[in-house]
Formats: structure tokens, C-alpha cells, sequence
């Protein structure tokens, strides 16, 4: 009944929007779709993470992991990263992530888009030697992933994502992990980066804090962003 509420087309209050909109996040333009449910296009919680990712940006190469709607591929393509690499199961989410990239005049065809598993497109990127200056994962707490590859759950696999995902770091590279699930702290994933990181020795580990807006739920994410040799 909740899910019906949320996606039917008239509004709990107010008027009807059509059917995309388009808003504006820290000067970057972005399509959401109100009646998607939960699943807008934009995920606020998100919004003061993708700054330390702009500022890291230039001249480097960036893979966003769970790429949704592609939001922190386009901020990072703008503030004048060389490539961006967008990973997610979904084409519908990286098809919208194109247009992203479009409504912000940066042209999609010079990025790159997989429709993949996270954890299999970390596999294969190690394999085929790439690398990468940052590389961005936040995963939902729990998720279906594609036919017959089972369910994905962050106390499960995200020390395994987190070990492949610094695998692929380049030196003197980021990483920025965040997560939702509610019985995560920062302490454990401090810890957590630590013994996936292996031998590779990790020079600065940065908690970052939720937007101003969410000040009535601090518990409502955890991320870290870690530099590394």
C-alpha cells in the first residue's frame, strides 16, 4: 500500500509535476522522477560526499561502483576528471545517467558505462590490469542482484568489495565508502578499510559528515574517505 502511495501520479500534498523534473545540486543539473518511489535519481544523503570527490577530480580517473543515475560520475566529470568509469546492474539507471551527463553539457560518449556487477566488474578490471585514482562505493544495505548471482548484503560481502576495490586503487589514490546499514559504525569500517587495504599502507582516513539536513538522524550513514601510498 506504501509502495502505491509512493509511485501513484497524484501527490500526498500539493500538485502534480510531470513525470521527470529536473534540479539543481551544488550548480550541476540532474533528472529525477518523483514518482519512482524511494528511487528518484538523487540521493541527498549523498550531497556533501561528492565534494572531496570534485576536488580530487582533475586529471584523474575515477569508477563510481553502484553507479545509480551516475551522480557522482557527473560531478566529478565536471570538476575536470579525465574519464569516469559508471558500474551498475541496472541499464535503465545507467540510460538516465547518460542524461545526466547531457542536461550538465558533458558528453556521455566520453565516459564509460558497464552494466555489471560490482564485485564482477572489479574482478575483471584487475585481471585486464586497469586502475584507477578513486574509486567511489556505496552500496545498499541489501540488494537482488542480476539472475542467479544471489543477494548482496554489507556485512556479507562489503569486506570482499572493499579488498577488490583497493586492488584497482592506483597509488596515492581515494577511496570513498559509505554506508546506510544502521548497525554499521565508524569504527568498524575504519577497521574494515584497514585490513582490506592489506599491505598497502593507508596515509589518511577522513570521516565525513551527513548533510545539515539530516542532523535529526546521525545514524543514518557512516562514510570514510582513505588515501593511501
Amino acid at each position: 500500500k506504501l509502495r502505491r502511495k509512493m509511485t501513484a501520479p497524484e501527490p500526498l500534498l500539493g500538485w502534480a509535476v510531470t513525470e521527470a523534473i529536473s534540479v539543481m545540486e551544488n550548480g550541476l543539473h540532474f533528472e529525477i522522477r518523483p514518482y519512482d518511489g524511494f528511487s528518484a535519481g538523487l540521493f541527498l544523503d549523498q550531497r556533501d560526499n561528492r565534494a572531496p570527490i570534485v576536488a580530487r577530480a582533475p586529471g584523474k580517473d575515477g569508477v563510481k561502483l553502484f553507479g545509480y543515475t551516475c551522480v557522482f560520475s557527473v560531478a566529478a566529470a565536471a570538476g575536470g576528471a579525465n574519464a569516469t568509469t559508471s558500474v551498475d546492474i541496472s541499464p535503465r539507471y545507467l540510460d538516465w545517467g547518460r542524461r545526466n551527463f547531457n542536461c550538465n553539457k558533458v558528453a556521455p560518449e566520453d565516459h564509460l558505462f558497464f552494466k555489471s556487477d560490482a564485485a564482477d566488474f572489479l574482478k575483471r578490471a584487475r585481471r585486464q590490469g586497469r586502475t584507477y585514482d578513486i574509486v567511489v562505493v556505496d552500496p545498499p544495505s541489501f540488494s537482488h542482484a542480476r539472475r542467479g548471482a544471489g543477494t548482496f548484503s554489507i556485512e556479507k560481502d562489503l569486506p570482499m568489495l572493499a579488498t577488490a576495490a583497493f586492488e584497482v586503487l592506483r597509488p596515492s589514490g581515494t577511496l570513498l565508502v559509505s554506508t546506510n546499514y544502521r548497525q554499521a559504525t565508524l569504527s568498524g569500517l575504519k577497521e574494515l578499510m584497514g585490513a582490506a587495504a592489506g599491505s598497502r599502507r593507508i596515509t589518511a582516513t577522513q570521516a565525513l559528515p551527513l548533510p545539515a539536513d539530516f542532523a535529526m538522524d546521525p545514524d543514518h550513514a557512516k562514510s570514510l574517505i582513505v588515501s593511501i601510498e
